[in-house]
């Protein structure tokens, strides 16, 4: 059976992999339910005392959460931040535009769902400025990787590197 060089490269197995842990991931949750639960079972290590849970620095769909008893408070942040920008803004972002969905799409949803008052027009351009920036780096890194595999290749068969045909589909 024939199978294209690029068929082939891509059910290889590669170093590039990424591994997922099955413990991160996202949920989500009735923010005053959960966590009046929560202040209601859990004590300050500290001082002993009850927990307050409140919402502060609201940044799109990130947000940090405030947990103040008697020794003070202690903010978390809602999602991890990279490069100061919450990483839940910039994943549903590029998960919306994968699907075809843009700016005003986005805010629609957020909007029906009540999960904020949708992503800032900055926000919005700043990343997808990163996302290509992301996409373009690992594309540059993947077409040398290959054509350094193709040069090794035609090596192994007494081929001169002048005679190396490329052919591609656009995509």
């Amino acid at each position: 059976m024939f199978v294209s060089a690029s068929t082939e490269k891509l059910s290889r197995p590669r170093d590039e992999e990424i591994i997922i842990d099955p413990s991160h991931g996202y949920r989500i949750i009735v923010f005053v339910s959960a966590f009046t639960v929560l202040s209601k079972l859990v004590i300050c290590k500290e001082c002993k005392k009850q927990i307050r849970f409140g919402e502060t620095a609201s940044y799109d769909l990130g947000f940090e959460l405030l947990v103040q008893c008697k020794c003070g408070v202690n903010y978390i942040n809602s999602s991890p931040v990279i490069d100061r920008a919450y990483e839940i803004n910039r994943r549903i972002l590029f998960v919306m535009r994968m699907l075809g969905v843009g700016e005003e799409g986005i805010n629609l949803f957020c909007g029906l769902m009540d999960l904020c008052q949708g992503i800032s027009n900055c926000l919005y351009y700043a990343a997808l400025e990163n996302i290509h920036t992301g996409a373009k780096a690992v594309f540059d890194l993947m077409t040398q990787k290959v054509l350094e595999e193709e040069k090794i290749k035609y090596a192994e068969h007494w081929n001169p590197m002048s005679e190396i045909t490329i052919s591609g589909d656009g995509t």
